[in-house]
């Protein structure tokens, strides 16, 4: 059974996952969907459309190799261009960024230009269409090099990153608050874990209880 942590974790990086999606699709230009038919050959396009065992093979070894560097990508962007985002943030935004529903988002829309791509993916669940990203991560990285591959990433990822940052700020709960309840909870004594179970106030903290109960309303109300 998940624990209340866990519950508020969950419910936070939902709340940060529909923010990339509306930003994915409500702020088009943000995403240019023109620049993913020129960063492979034709070649590369037709090996990846073939649909033999040997070819998923590779694709699969591909999109292995293409899940690290887009990991990579993410961190390293963070980082130096968003300074101020700090640890927490920037672990937290990193998980968000690094999701198949995001990678998923993303390749859907820049799609839109490609018939033979749009086509592809077309009927493939969540996980595959962000196999495919992951896929062409990969072929960029093994075609094009690190520099030219973290260029095209770096366009269309970073309103990404700022968007979250920004729906982090105004999130209906904080990290902080949930870092403090786990430490807290693992010290105490079984009787105050009862208390803040039940949810009654402690050092000057609003109830454990409370914050899980607000955090659901204010998600539900968008």
């Amino acid at each position: 059974m998940p624990t209340q942590e866990q519950d508020l974790q969950k419910a936070r990086s939902r709340f940060l996952q529909d923010v990339l999606n509306r930003t994915i699709s409500a702020h088009p230009s943000k995403v240019p969907s023109h620049t993913l038919k020129a960063l492979l050959p034709t070649r590369l396009w037709r090996r990846l459309f073939t649909n033999t065992d040997l070819q998923r093979r590779e694709n699969d070894r591909n999109e292995a190799l293409g899940d690290a560097i887009l990991a990579l990508l993410e961190a390293l962007q963070i980082f130096y261009e968003f300074e101020n985002a700090g640890l927490h943030r920037m672990d937290e935004i990193c998980h968000i960024l690094h999701s198949n529903e995001t990678y998923a988002r993303l390749l859907q829309h820049m799609s839109s230009s490609d018939p033979d791509l749009k086509e592809f993916i077309r009927g493939k669940s969540i996980k595959g269409v962000a196999d495919t990203f992951e896929t062409i991560a990969c072929l960029s990285y093994l075609e094009n090099g690190w520099e030219e591959t973290e260029a095209w990433f770096r366009e269309f990822n970073r309103p990404l990153i700022r968007a979250a940052l920004e729906a982090r700020a105004r999130a209906p709960t904080n990290l902080e608050f949930q870092s403090w309840a786990v430490e807290k909870k693992r010290k105490s004594s079984v009787a105050w874990a009862k208390r803040v179970e039940a949810g009654e106030k402690r050092s000057g903290h609003r109830p454990y209880l409370g914050y899980i109960t607000d955090l659901r309303q204010k998600l539900k109300r968008g």
